[in-house]
């Protein structure tokens, strides 16, 4: 264990709480190699306050780790598009487990197969359509709901390109192809050479000029989720939020490009 370490949890006892919560950052800041071992040692020594920082502090890095490991594997851009949503999800709402999340979304892709197996992905939109999959629409609604896949299951509402995305990964589960493609600010999926969009009750229609026509990558949704969360995490100064989203998308922690607190992370946003 480093002098500095040493130094920084001599302060952890301290009645000053400005002074301890200064400490708690600089030690979950530290990259001394000692510092888990450390912690570990001294979680049951010392008086109560003391114990309650070191156990602040243990929480804290196990939640940061966990974000850390998720924000790497999102900005590699190589996750297939389903662990991407669990991802994302997880991402912003750090609490809920992969495990469980992955049971909600397995339960929805049988559900569809419980009454009749789908024969084509027309009924693959029929049941989305049963299920009362609608777009988003209140202004009151955080954003973030409509992109967060547990979120979206939960109260059949997201936006236009999330529901297009669940439509597509329901009917690839029933091996039908499709694709999504938008036309300026519309969002679509395409089966069989047929358009369908979901702001029309998965209404067929004509479908614009090819050149008018983009057709979206597994990585370019994900992206596209990820930069939702992240101006919705602007918009509502989350900035925890912020960190975790930009950080996720651009592969690296260095956000200093962004003002105060943004690009900085206090103690106060770390878990």
């Amino acid at each position: 264990m480093s002098g500095d370490l040493a130094n920084l949890l001599k302060l952890l006892g301290d009645e000053n709480e400005l002074l301890a919560e200064t400490a708690l950052t600089e030690i979950v800041n530290s990259s001394d190699s000692a510092l888990d071992e450390t912690l570990n040692s001294l979680r049951n020594t010392g008086n109560q306050r003391f114990r309650r920082r070191i156990g602040i502090i243990r929480s804290a890095l196990r939640t940061r780790r966990g974000r850390m490991r998720i924000a790497s594997a999102l900005s590699s851009g190589m996750l297939p598009l389903t662990d991407a949503l669990l991802y994302w999800h997880l991402l912003w709402y750090d609490r809920d487990t992969f495990e469980s999340l992955s049971k909600q979304w397995n339960d929805f892709l049988k559900d569809a197969g419980r009454h009749t197996v789908p024969v084509s992905f027309q009924d693959c939109l029929r049941y989305m359509d049963e299920q009362q999959f609608l777009c988003y629409g209140p202004q009151t609604d955080p954003l973030a709901d409509m992109v967060c896949l547990g979120s979206v299951l939960d109260r059949h509402l997201g936006t236009d390109f999330m529901l297009c995305i669940i439509a597509h990964l329901l009917g690839k589960y029933w091996n039908f192809s499709s694709e999504i493609i938008s036309s300026g600010p519309v969002f679509g999926i395409r089966s069989s050479k047929e358009l369908y969009v979901p702001d029309d009750i998965w209404s067929r229609r004509l479908q614009p000029p090819p050149e008018l026509i983009h057709v979206w990558t597994d990585r370019e949704l994900s992206t596209l989720i990820g930069r939702t969360l992240f101006l919705n995490a602007a918009g509502s100064n989350g900035f925890r939020y912020l960190r975790n989203t930009g950080i996720s998308l651009l592969g690296c922690d260095d956000l200093d490009f962004l003002p105060y607190p943004c690009g900085k992370e206090p103690f106060s946003t770390m878990h």
